[in-house]
């Protein structure tokens, strides 16, 4: 007799679930998720740690970032007209472009032994 009990509980977690998800961006979140592994799958010189950080912060800046970018227009056209390729494009530039401030400014060291000579 416990399979009523069962499919309330069911019933229940299935609601609990989808009330969490009920503000979320599926197709930010989809793109976000495909730009930081793009980042994360090309970035060999740097260590996993690091990467999989940098897979973080892309990911979650990629979903912040989707919906400014979606409504961007250059020369009265809009790129990136849905929110999954707003999140891709940011996920994968935002962390890029931090990458390249910080080299810049010499606060990360030129990994050893890719030097000729």
């Amino acid at each position: 007799m416990s399979e009523p009990a069962t499919v309330v509980v069911a019933g229940g977690v299935g609601l609990a679930a989808t009330g969490l998800l009920a503000g979320v961006d599926m197709l930010a979140v989809i793109g976000a998720l495909a730009g930081s592994l793009v980042f994360f799958t090309t970035t060999e010189e740097l260590p996993v740690w690091k990467r999989v950080l940098f897979l973080l912060v892309s990911f979650v800046m990629g979903y912040m970032f989707a919906p400014g970018m979606a409504e961007v227009e250059l020369f009265g056209t809009r790129p990136f007209k849905y929110t999954g390729p707003a999140a891709f494009g940011a996920s994968v530039v935002v962390v890029t472009v931090a990458l390249a401030i910080i080299k810049r400014r010499g606060l990360i060291a030129e990994p050893q032994g890719r030097q000729d000579g």
